[in-house]
């Protein structure tokens, strides 16, 4: 099938590149990956040790503050502007 795709010009249209006996090959394995598609998330959401968890991070204060920080330790010029957004900051 791919190489069909390969060599057909651009102009050829889904209809002149797949025969019906590449369908008739082809079909019963894209059914058989669907269904082992299927099984492998059921098993994923009946099992609850495989669900997705997410990751265990420390966190240390207001993020907000510790980025407000960061940018200050870059330009103190910003103070000012950085005040308007977390004004927490003035009262250090």
């Amino acid at each position: 099938m791919w190489a069909a795709v390969r060599d057909c010009p651009t102009s050829c249209t889904d209809k002149e590149r797949v025969s019906a006996s590449t369908i008739q090959k082809t079909l019963p394995l894209i059914m058989k990956g669907k269904g082992i598609s299927m099984q492998l998330d059921a098993s994923y959401e009946n099992n609850p040790d495989k669900k997705a968890e997410h990751p265990k991070i420390r966190q240390t204060g207001n993020p907000l503050e510790k980025g407000a920080e960061r940018i200050l330790q870059a330009n103190k010029n910003l103070f000012e502007y950085i005040v308007e957004d977390v004004p927490s900051l003035a009262l250090r």
